[in-house]
């Protein structure tokens, strides 16, 4: 199945995506990379234990006691993520208090979020322990694996909010965010998610969110056929491309190109042609 994310790379960059996925080429993990490593798992650390979280409160928890527990927990799963991590941030030379103060400030609104909405519940329903548990709505699913084999897809939904009779997915971003609605690859992704999660449940999905972080701001996506059929068509080029035996062109996009980790790589074509070469002999030996 082709992952959602080679989708918005595709649109990124094809050759970029050619080299990484067909050539397996990789580029050098950058800190930007390996701090949403640690956020993506974090955030599932939490998931995994906010049933028991919610399940602990009692009418002596206000507000504030609930996002200070909430924030305890989101804090001790970035600890736990920045230790697995810890030999990647040794090569990188980051110090860990760094990246988890920038991983913690990016994930305090999206906690708070949830305190929030369990605090709300509780005070509508007057429910505690495991009951509320059991009955809040919405829940949230965090890093939520989905694949669908009427799209030949499969990724991850950073978030899922689960209502009684609809799903809304959200995608949460820590790069610049566009002047006006979303970028190419995001919309893409979005649309693709919401594709699967029909194709898994069985209704219809109608919209999305992609929630920018470092503008704390909320860009939604209504979908439509012509969106769709835009997801199809953008899977079946990305097949094509990892199918075909001749590299793209180069993109030759300064903004991207001169930000690019594999630049060197990419404008080696003497280089691009004898890895080819030999990925087919390698092939046709086996």
């Amino acid at each position: 199945m082709i992952p959602v994310n080679a989708l918005a790379a595709y649109l990124y960059c094809p050759r970029k995506l050619y080299l990484q996925k067909a050539l397996r080429i990789q580029e050098p993990t950058k800190e930007s990379a390996l701090r949403g490593t640690i956020k993506h798992m974090a955030l599932q650390g939490f998931s995994e234990k906010e049933g028991d979280l919610v399940a602990s409160l009692y009418p002596e928890h206000g507000l504030e006691d609930i996002k200070k527990l909430f924030e305890k927990v989101i804090s001790t799963e970035i600890r736990n993520a920045i230790i697995e991590k810890k030999s990647s941030l040794r090569r990188l030379n980051i110090q860990p208090e760094q990246v988890f103060n920038k991983v913690f400030a990016q994930l305090k609104p999206q906690i708070e979020t949830r305190a929030e909405n369990v605090w709300k519940f509780i005070t509508r329903q007057k429910l505690y322990g495991s009951e509320l548990w059991e009955n809040l709505k919405p829940k949230i699913k965090s890093e939520y694996a989905l694949s669908s084999e009427t799209y030949n897809l499969t990724g991850v939904i950073d978030q899922v909010f689960v209502y009684p009779e609809r799903l809304l997915p959200i995608e949460l971003k820590s790069g610049n965010m566009p002047s006006e609605g979303l970028w190419p690859g995001h919309k893409i992704q979005l649309a693709a998610y919401i594709l699967m999660l029909e194709d898994n449940f069985g209704f219809s999905v109608k919209e999305g969110l992609v929630y920018y972080m470092q503008e704390k701001e909320y860009r939604l996506l209504t979908m439509n056929p012509f969106l769709k059929q835009e997801v199809i068509k953008t899977r079946e080029l990305v097949e094509k491309l990892l199918d075909s035996k001749k590299a793209p062109p180069i993109l030759k996009k300064e903004s991207k190109c001169n930000s690019c980790a594999l630049k060197e790589t990419c404008y080696d074509e003497t280089f691009i042609t004898k890895k080819i070469d030999s990925q087919q002999k390698t092939l046709n030996t086996t």
